[in-house]
């Protein structure tokens, strides 16, 4: 299947605000992270967070699921397997048991020992988790089972041949915030099992069937204004009204979860959310601007390699911008750059070493 230039793009920028995700977290957004300089939530970066938390990972799913089931069509459910676990299992593994004790290490300096020392420390204390990695995880996980759906039942899945009608998407949209709700009834959102959020994954495996069946008519290509004007308006004010609602919860329950207004409010306002940005960056990026911008055609290469090693690269700035007396926006901004600029130059090294590029 043919590669198009501007999903290249559009996983570039996506990788680009999941670090400018990360970071706001330390200045006061939502979400749990390595090191946070601000001890009270900011309500703009909270609202912040929460926009990107509807849309962004669902959408690597999205797109992963795109390209798997053409992958696995031409290389065979074995070679495919294989080269899942190569390209997935082995950046897991090293980020794991190497990337996270050194992470944590850097985050809990101790100026009586070394670095290395310290993050040894944290190896045989067993802090061992996938951080950012756990979409890693779970994306290896998606890809064994469809392998074997594939393998025992190749004809399960039917394309989809066309954009779906407004009720039919408003049927499916509406169901999976139910079973986000119902689901977030046992965990809630934020809460994690075997280092996933369920709560969130309702709307991920959705999202990664959706690509794995819009795939072979390349739906996700060719999506029309017409069909997802409503769309963005409705995104675009709920989107709005987000602050307004988190100011003015009803009652007491949380928003993450509990038979309460407030967790159906956000169980349904994140994929209403999530279609409008969707399918407004696909359209943006894949019909109305095809040809991918050569500063992005450089870096697409480098954004999954970016993606796994941006994390001691924002805690490492992060505190190193920590005596910085400026305005939480101002060192969000610098922190951002930095990062990015830091992470793009690392992986770009990386990509240099040998036999880098058939697993990154």
């Amino acid at each position: 299947m043919k590669r198009y230039e501007g999903i290249d793009s559009i996983r570039i920028l996506l990788t680009f605000l999941v670090i400018i995700h990360h970071v706001s977290i330390v200045y006061g957004g939502a979400g749990g992270w390595y090191w946070k300089e601000a001890q009270s939530l900011n309500i703009s970066l909270v609202a912040f967070n929460t926009v990107n938390q509807s849309f962004f990972m669902g959408f690597f799913f999205l797109l992963a699921g795109y390209f798997t089931k053409s992958s696995i069509e031409r290389k065979g459910v074995k070679p495919f397997l294989v080269d899942r676990f190569v390209r997935l299992g082995i950046p897991l593994i090293v980020y794991f048991f190497l990337i996270s004790p050194f992470t944590i290490a850097l985050a809990n300096p101790n100026p009586e020992i070394s670095l290395i020392t310290q993050t040894l420390n944290m190896a045989k204390a067993k802090n061992f988790e996938p951080g950012p990695l756990w979409f890693v995880f779970s994306l290896l996980i998606f890809n064994i089972v469809f392998a074997l759906i594939y393998r025992y039942f190749p004809k399960t899945s039917r394309p989809i041949n066309k954009t779906p009608s407004f009720i039919n998407t408003l049927i499916l949209l509406v169901t999976v915030g139910l079973f986000a709700f119902f689901v977030r009834l046992i965990i809630p959102a934020g809460e994690t099992l075997a280092w996933l959020q369920i709560g969130y994954f309702p709307m991920y495996i959705l999202l990664f069937v959706i690509g794995i069946l819009a795939s072979k008519q390349r739906v996700l290509s060719s999506i029309e204004f017409k069909n997802i004007k409503v769309w963005l308006a409705i995104s675009l004010s709920l989107i709005v009204l987000l602050p307004i609602v988190i100011k003015n919860p009803q009652g007491e329950g949380a928003f993450e979860g509990g038979a309460n207004v407030n967790a159906l409010f956000y169980a349904l306002w994140e994929p209403f959310v999530a279609i409008g940005i969707i399918t407004g960056l696909l359209y943006v990026f894949c019909v109305r601007f095809k040809q991918i911008n050569p500063y992005l055609k450089i870096l697409s290469p480098l954004a999954y390699c970016i993606y796994i090693i941006h994390p001691p690269v924002v805690v490492t700035t992060s505190m190193f911008l920590h005596n910085w007396n400026e305005s939480w926006f101002a060192k969000l901004a610098l922190n951002s750059c930095i990062s990015i600029l830091t992470c793009v130059l690392l992986s770009w090294l990386l990509l240099k070493l040998p036999y880098a590029r058939k697993v990154l």
